[in-house]
């Protein structure tokens, strides 16, 4: 015990002397005098000049050293003198703590910092000098060797594992420096002023609060940044754990450019780093900015040596109306005002390597809610594969009003068409060689104006460079439709295939388009079931090269229908009614004025077939079969000049033959439809009917003069034979 005495007294005693010591040199020794050999040694390691106002240092019971307006000069040819100023740098260690490796710092004080960076036009910077300097000095530095593997003595790991264990930093104090970037070959100037940061004492396993203030002010485009952040630390060397409970970020951009030239930023998270575990987990990440809040959850694992990463993703429910008008963009007319007001997000994600997936969607527009997955993964290829299901979506709702969509049909119909250019169509043809996709998208029931799809079924398929539509089944119209498509962008000239199969749907919306168009008459409709197949290949890069390269079939069957706003047989009565009253023959009022047209006709069959060579549409047996008329039809249509050449013949079934009139109502009618398909000419062939009307007439004629003969030898027959009967009997 009295050595354990004697030995802390004599500790004691040298602590004391050295004390006395330290106090007589700080006294005596003045560090200004050593601010040229400062300079000096600075000016040898950055070439620069270097100049400080004041060096005050400390001794006990801190050890630093304060330094007073700190410069250092820019690089030639550069505007500012000075690349850095320091009005105040403030370092220091107590003393005592260090004989038990106890590391204690004092409050790092900067103040008044001036950081001017600058590129000039030649792309050089006013730092490649020193960076130079300091290159060139490493390298011709041979005098330290490196430690060979025996000389390396061996390190306890439980020792390593903690080094911060014993270091405390009373704090951080960084009060209004300044950041000036310049770069003159982008014209883009930065200046980040005002910069403030503030902590309170760091130790491990202790909570550290840190609070950043500053503003940013960037000259393209003119934007103004204001950042406040408050945040708080806590790290446990020895469990190597690192928590961050609370982080709040402020931002508020101003700018012209900005919507409403103002944009708030609130960033917000939880988050907890386990170095050992190699773990991360990020809690409660929100986002809040233009009426927008995303939250976000996440753990990253293994993250030194092959991350993994999983989490979830939800956009609170926002209006889309609302965010396009804080960020000036306007959006189109929709039929249903009320559109795009409510749309939600929620996401499960996962991610290794090279592999991402979202393993379960949930978005909702809306009413509409679309569900399912997808999967990204990169090898030689981008390989997607999706599984979506949307339950459903009136399409019509997001369409413009019906009022401004009429309005433009009929400015479309009484504008004269010009001539069509050609269109190029650019595929991106290294994108679908790259990808190798296998997906499907269903929707339970779309709802476009007053018609229902339903049970839609998309099967994607992308391979090769070989994009396929290998299924698109739904239930529409009353009916079914079966289709595929493919696109093969191999060749030079992409080729395209389609196949499609329409069963039992409502022939008012295939066929009653085509007949409005071709009568230009907006009542006009043809309703009934309707089958049709079509089946096309082609190949091009613009489209009228695909218009000229198509080649293919296609067949319709109406079966039985009604035709409205056509009435063959009164179309007839009128073309015969003119035809008599220009030849001054009687016509009856039955035949024309007693007559009433038809509003619908029923249609016994309505049938036509179909070939396609290079852009060619051919047809031969158009029959459309009533009970009072039958028209049949040929002709063709030219799909890359855009015209038509087709005749129909119709053929009226009088119920009588009698009267002149009736017999000319029975001569069957050719029209022709001539044209191009914007205006066509539709008409009566009038030379080749004319003919069949003299044939018939002159037929007519023959007969009744046939039967006036006729007639006249039977009266002359009959005569004779009275005047013999007479003379028989006197």
């Amino acid at each position: 015990m009295k050595f354990i005495k004697i030995s802390l007294a004599l500790v004691a005693a040298v602590l004391l002397l050295f004390i006395i010591s330290l106090a007589i040199f700080v006294a005596t020794f003045d560090a200004n005098d050593y601010r040229p050999q400062i300079s000096e040694q600075v000016k040898q390691q950055t070439g620069r000049d270097f100049q400080v106002a004041e060096i005050r240092p400390s001794v006990f019971p801190w050890v630093g050293i304060e330094l007073q307006q700190i410069a250092l000069s820019n690089a030639s040819g550069f505007e500012q003198p000075h690349m850095l100023k320091v009005q105040r740098l403030d370092v220091k260690i107590e003393l005592l703590p260090l004989i038990t490796q106890q590391i204690h710092i004092d409050t790092l004080q900067l103040h008044g910092l001036e950081l001017y960076l600058q590129k000039n036009n030649q792309g050089q910077s006013n730092w490649d000098d020193i960076a130079q300097k300091q290159t060139t000095d490493s390298s011709t530095d041979t005098t330290q060797a490196t430690p060979s593997e025996d000389t390396i003595s061996p390190i306890d790991d439980e020792a390593h594992a903690s080094p911060l264990a014993a270091l405390m930093i009373n704090g951080i104090d960084i009060k209004n420096a300044n950041i000036h970037w310049n770069d003159q070959q982008q014209n883009q100037k930065l200046w980040l002023k005002a910069f403030n940061l503030s902590s309170g004492t760091f130790k491990s396993a202790q909570l550290l609060p840190l609070h950043l203030t500053t503003q940013v002010e960037i000259s393209q485009p003119e934007t103004k940044l204001d950042i406040d952040l408050k945040t708080s630390v806590n790290f446990d060397s020895d469990k190597q754990l690192l928590l961050i409970p609370e982080f709040l970020l402020n931002l508020t951009a101003t700018g012209d450019t900005l919507p409403q030239k103002k944009v708030d930023l609130v960033l917000s998270n939880d988050s907890r780093i386990d170095l050992k575990q190699q773990q991360i987990d990020i809690s409660k990440l929100t986002l809040e900015t233009l009426g927008l809040e995303l939250v976000a959850n996440a753990r990253i694992e293994n993250f030194q040596q092959s991350p993994e990463v999983s989490g979830q993703l939800n956009l609170q429910s926002f209006s889309a109306q609302t965010l396009m008008q804080k960020l000036a963009i306007e959006l189109p007319a929709m039929k249903n005002s009320q559109a795009l007001n409510s749309i939600s997000a929620q996401l499960d994600f996962s991610a290794h390597g090279t592999t991402a997936k979202i393993n379960s969607i949930n978005i909702k527009l809306d009413q509409s809610t679309l569900s399912g997955k997808a999967e990204l993964s990169q090898t030689e290829k981008q390989n997607i594969s999706y599984e979506l299901n949307l339950d459903s979506i009136t399409l019509s709702d997001y369409l413009p009003p019906a009022s401004e969509t009429e309005t433009e049909a009929q400015a479309t119909a009484t504008t004269e068409k010009k001539p069509a250019q050609d269109t190029p169509i650019n595929l991106p043809v290294e994108l679908i060689r790259s990808l190798d996709v296998d997906g499907t998208f269903k929707i339970s029931r779309l709802t476009y104006d007053t018609h229902q799809i339903n049970n839609i079924v998309l099967q994607t398929r992308v391979n090769n460079g070989i994009a396929k539509l290998s299924q698109f089944n739904a239930a529409l119209l009353d009916g079914t439709i079966d289709a595929s498509a493919s696109l093969d962008v191999n060749p030079s000239a992409p080729k395209y295939a389609f196949n499609t199969e329409i069963k039992d749907v409502k022939a008012d919306s295939l066929v009653t388009p085509v007949l409005q168009d071709i009568t230009g008459e907006t009542d006009v409709s043809l309703n009934g079931s309707a089958n049709l197949k079509i089946k096309v290949a082609t190949q091009g890069n613009s489209v009228k090269q695909l218009t000229a390269n198509s080649n293919g079939n296609a067949s319709l069957n109406i079966g039985q229908a009604v035709l409205n706003g056509i009435d063959a047989e009164y179309f007839v009565r009128k073309a015969v009614v003119g035809y008599m009253e220009s030849k001054n023959i009687p016509v009856s009022p039955s035949v024309h004025s007693e007559y009433q047209p038809k509003q619908a006709t029923a249609l016994k069959t309505a049938q036509a077939t179909a070939t396609i060579r290079n852009g060619v549409v051919n047809n031969k047996d158009l029959l459309l079969e009533a009970s009072r008329f039958t028209i049949t039809g040929a002709g063709q249509a030219s799909l890359p000049a855009e015209t038509i050449d087709y005749r129909l013949i119709v053929d009226l079934q009088p119920s009588s033959t009698k009267t002149t009139a009736e017999k000319l109502l029975d001569v069957p009618v050719p029209v022709k439809v001539k044209g191009k398909f914007s205006t066509p000419s539709i008409g009566i062939d009038n030379k080749a009917w004319l003919s069949s009307l003299t044939k018939a007439m002159t037929a007519e004629k023959t007969q009744e003069a046939k039967q006036k003969v006729e007639k006249k030898t039977e009266e002359k027959k009959q005569e004779l034979k009275d005047k013999l009967l007479k003379k028989l009997f006197r």
